[in-house]
């Protein structure tokens, strides 16, 4: 994957999340399950991006956000990984980074690795919160990407 390709899709990734919140936000009782899973979706971003950069922020992977705390770190995040992906360059992304993970384990990726799992992680949690807004009687949001590539050229 081509470095321009990878930043699109991480613009992409925050797009997603702003159409759940905005779903989630307009329903009455939003399902507490679906704000874990974005709260989730978000909390495993930050820390991924903690490993990566000098990123701190103590967002505790258990918690479950409010819906404005979550509209806050998406753009936090969003905001990080702009500057991030910007000043990163296509050289980087065979580097290896050593981290550990939530369980205290030394681990070893590839950045390009660590980039794609972050950009995959969140559209399997988005389908379950799509899920679970429908069960509640909900209208889930469409947050495939052509329909994100559709709205850039509108």
């Amino acid at each position: 994957m081509d470095f321009q390709t990878i930043q699109k899709v991480f613009e992409y990734d925050t797009w997603a999340n702003e159409k759940v919140l905005t779903a989630l936000e307009g329903m009455p009782n939003p399902p507490e399950e679906a704000l874990k899973k974005i709260s989730h979706i978000l909390a495993a971003k930050a820390v991924w991006l903690s490993r990566i950069s000098e990123y701190m922020n103590p967002v505790d992977m258990s918690q479950t956000l409010s819906i404005p705390d979550c509209r806050k770190l998406n753009g936090e995040l969003k905001a990080k990984f702009e500057t991030l992906l910007f000043g990163l360059g296509e050289a980087r992304l065979s580097e290896k980074i050593a981290y550990k993970n939530l369980k205290g384990q030394s681990n070893e990726s590839l950045l390009s690795d660590i980039l794609l799992q972050l950009i995959t992680h969140g559209p399997y949690h988005r389908g379950q919160i799509a899920s679970l807004i429908k069960k509640a009687e909900g209208t889930p949001p469409g947050t495939d990407f052509i329909i994100y590539a559709r709205e850039l050229k509108a």
